[in-house]
C-alpha cells in the first residue's frame, strides 16, 4: 500500500508499507533435510580413557551422549515439510518527503526497508537438502587407516562396500561418519533485509541546467555470511599453537577412536581404530565434517555523496554530468573472491566481526560525463533545411555521443598458499606487517624478487 499526500504547494509526502511472505520450499516427496543442533544420536559410544588422553590439552571431551543429527522433513520429528522455518514480520515501511523552498529549490528526502528473497524460497540459491538421497565412499588406501596395511586395490577398491543412498531409513542415524552439510532450522529466522535513506536538494538553473546534491546511505542487516558454515570449529584456545609447539603436538596425536565398532558406514574416514585428538574435541566428531547453509549475520554500510548537474535537450544537446564520493564496508562480500556456491575463508572464524573491511566492490570515487549532440545539419536544422530528400537522407539526422568515466578501482585482496594456521582454521589469508608499495608499470609482468604488482610483497606479507 503507497499512497501521496499534497499537504500544500510546498510540501508532499509519500507513505508507504510492503509485507513480504516467503513459505519455504517444499519437495513432492519430502526429499529434503536440516539440521537438528538439539537432537540427540541414538548411539553408544564409551568414554575417552583419560590415561590415552594428551595432558597438554585443556578439556577431556565427552563423547558419550552425542548431540545434533539431521532430519528428513515429514518425518515424525520435523514440524513440517520445510527444511527451515517460516518468517511472518517481513514488514517495509517507505516514506519519503518533497519539500519546495523557494520556486526553483526542492529538498527531497526517503527512507525505506527492502526485503531480500532468502536461500530457501522456490528459486532460492541453496542447493543442499538431498542428503539420504545421494550417497559417497571414501576410498581407504590402508587397512583402517593404519597407514601401512594394504586395503584397497584395484582390483577391489571398495572392500567394505559401498556406501547405498538409503533416504530417510536411517533418521538420525544418516551420514554419520560422513560429510554433513545441511541448514539448521533455526539457523537465522529473520532473512536479509537493507535500510536506505536519502535525503538532498535539486536546484533548477538557466539554460535547462539541474543541478541535485544528495547524501544516500544504506545499512544492510542479517546478510548471508559467506564464511560462515564450518561447525566443527575448535575455540579460540587453539590459537595458542602459534606460541606453545606442545599444543600442536598434543592436538595431532593419535588417540583410541571411541566410534570404531559403533559407526560402520562404508568407506567413513572415522572408521578406523585411532584418530587425532583435534577431531574428538570439535563439536559433532561423529561427522567426517559439519556445515550448515550460511547463516544470516553479517552486515554492510554505504555512505555516499552523490552530484548529478544535467543540461536538459534542448538545441540538440543533452549534458550528463555524474561524481560519486562512497565508502562501503562489509563482513560478507560477495565479488571477485567471494562465491555463493563454495565456502570461503574467514581470517578467523570465531571472530567474524574481524572480516569488517572496505567491501570488495567498494569504488571510493567516481566521474563521469555522458552527452549527446544532434548535429544542426538536416531538414528542420540550421544548416540544410532545404536539402531533398536524397540528399537529407545521407548528410541529415546524424548524431554524435560519448562517455567518459574516471574512477580509483576496486579493492585488492591478498591470498596466502601453504600457510600455517591453528587446527580447524583455514589458512587463505597473509599477516600483513606494513604498508605495500606498488611497482612501476614495466616491473608488474615480471618475475623474481621485487617484480610484480608490489615491490615489497615479500616482506610485507608472510
Amino acid at each position: 500500500a503507497q499512497d501521496n499526500w499534497r499537504f500544500s504547494s510546498k510540501l508532499t509526502l509519500n507513505l508507504g508499507l510492503r509485507y513480504d511472505l516467503e513459505i519455504p520450499r517444499t519437495e513432492r516427496f519430502n526429499h529434503l533435510w536440516y539440521f537438528n543442533s538439539q537432537l540427540p544420536v541414538p548411539i553408544t559410544v564409551p568414554a575417552i580413557a583419560s590415561a590415552t588422553w594428551p595432558g597438554a590439552l585443556p578439556y577431556l571431551p565427552d563423547v558419550t551422549h552425542p548431540t545434533g543429527a539431521l532430519v528428513n522433513v515429514g518425518s515424525a520429528g520435523s514440524p513440517d515439510r520445510h527444511s527451515v522455518d517460516t518468517f511472518y514480520k517481513a514488514f517495509g515501511p517507505r516514506v519519503g518527503l518533497a519539500y519546495k523552498l523557494t520556486p526553483n529549490l526542492v529538498f527531497r528526502s526517503g527512507y525505506g526497508i527492502f526485503y531480500e528473497p532468502t536461500r530457501f524460497g522456490a528459486g532460492g540459491g541453496a542447493n543442499l537438502g538431498n542428503t539420504g538421497w545421494g550417497a559417497g565412499t571414501t576410498w581407504l588406501p590402508t587397512y583402517n587407516g593404519d597407514g601401512a596395511t594394504p586395503w584397497s586395490r584395484l582390483s577391489d577398491p571398495f572392500p567394505s562396500g559401498l556406501n547405498i543412498p538409503k533416504g530417510g531409513a536411517l533418521g538420525p542415524l544418516t551420514n554419520l561418519g560422513m560429510s554433513m552439510q545441511e541448514p539448521s532450522r533455526n539457523m537465522s529466522l529473520t532473512p536479509p533485509y537493507m535500510q536506505t535513506w536519502s535525503g538532498g536538494f535539486q536546484y533548477e538553473l538557466p539554460h535547462g541546467f539541474l543541478v541535485d546534491a544528495s547524501y544516500v546511505g544504506t545499512k544492510g542487516t542479517h546478510l548471508y555470511y559467506y564464511m560462515a558454515g564450518q561447525l566443527n570449529l575448535l575455540g579460540r584456545w587453539v590459537e595458542g599453537e602459534a606460541t606453545n609447539p606442545g599444543l600442536v603436538t598434543a592436538l595431532n596425536t593419535m588417540v583410541p577412536n571411541p566410534y570404531y565398532g559403533v559407526i560402520t558406514t562404508p568407506g567413513c574416514g572415522l572408521c578406523v581404530t585411532k584418530v587425532a585428538a583435534s577431531t574428538l574435541m570439535t563439536k559433532y566428531p561423529y561427522y567426517g565434517g559439519a556445515w550448515n547453509n550460511f547463516d544470516a549475520v553479517a552486515n554492510s554500510t554505504y555512505h555516499a555523496f552523490q552530484l548529478r548537474v544535467e543540461k536538459r535537450l534542448s538545441n540538440g544537446l543533452e549534458i550528463l554530468m555524474t561524481y560519486t564520493n562512497s565508502k562501503s564496508l562489509d563482513d560478507s562480500s560477495v565479488g571477485t573472491n567471494k562465491m555463493d556456491s563454495a565456502f570461503v575463508e574467514a581470517r578467523n572464524p570465531n571472530v567474524p566481526q574481524a572480516e569488517k573491511s572496505l567491501s570488495e566492490w567498494d569504488i571510493p570515487q567516481v566521474l563521469q560525463f555522458s552527452y549527446v549532440w544532434q548535429l544542426p545539419v538536416g531538414k528542420g536544422k540550421k544548416w540544410g533545411t532545404n536539402f531533398n530528400s536524397v540528399v537529407n537522407g545521407v548528410l541529415g539526422g546524424w548524431q554524435t555521443n560519448g562517455i567518459w568515466r574516471f574512477d580509483n578501482g576496486q579493492p585488492l585482496e591478498g591470498t596466502l598458499s601453504g600457510g600455517k594456521c591453528p587446527s580447524t582454521y583455514n589458512c587463505g589469508f597473509p599477516n600483513q606487517t606494513g604498508p605495500l608499495q606498488r611497482n612501476p608499470k614495466a616491473n608488474w609482468l615480471l618475475t623474481g624478487t621485487g617484480n610484480g604488482y608490489f615491490a615489497n610483497g615479500s616482506s610485507v606479507l608472510s
